[in-house]
């Protein structure tokens, strides 16, 4: 699909009127709000569903340390202890972890790499291609996601995680 200029218009799925084309997505721009509800969605959806996995795989690393365990053994421990809810036990902290960080960090890559591409300046100084603007916007989110996750959850500092308690501030 060819890209859009800047400026450009599209009246696709916004039932007529004109809406700004963005040249990164080459598509429609879509705002704050429904970056926040899809990537929060998403991310609950994806994380209810495969609770059930996770479930099994934490009881079957600790079975692993007393002794050889299988997948379909401990599957079966889980429904006959706690029946069909027993594969969603701690989906609530799976979800208040796992859904703010994937919104940090989808909102943080959006937005870093629309800014790569469309002022390409940024990585013009250092010699680095556009191509790149994903995988950086990818690992900066990252970094950033975890970071913030870290100091909301563990209720630590951000300083803490730069410099050790031992350290003068």
């Amino acid at each position: 699909m060819p890209s859009a200029p800047p400026g450009a218009v599209s009246s696709s799925g916004s039932g007529g009127k004109p809406v700004p084309v963005s040249y990164v997505t080459r598509g429609v721009k879509s705002s704050l709000s429904s970056q926040l509800m899809a990537s929060g969605f998403s991310s609950a959806t994806a994380l209810f569903l495969l609770n059930p996995i996770s479930v099994v795989r934490v009881s079957l690393q600790n079975e692993r340390q007393l002794a050889p365990s299988s997948f379909a053994r401990i599957a079966r421990q889980v429904y006959t202890t706690g029946g069909p809810t027993g594969f969603w036990r701690g989906s609530a902290a799976g979800l208040v972890q796992g859904v703010p960080n994937t919104i940090i960090y989808m909102i943080t890559y959006e937005h870093l790499k629309a800014r790569l591409i469309e002022d390409g300046s940024i990585l013009d100084r250092w010699g680095i291609s556009k191509d790149y603007s994903p995988g950086i916007a990818g690992v900066l989110g990252t970094l950033l996601s975890s970071v913030i996750s870290h100091s909301l959850l563990s209720h630590t500092p951000l300083r803490s995680l730069f410099f050790p308690p031992s350290l003068p501030p």
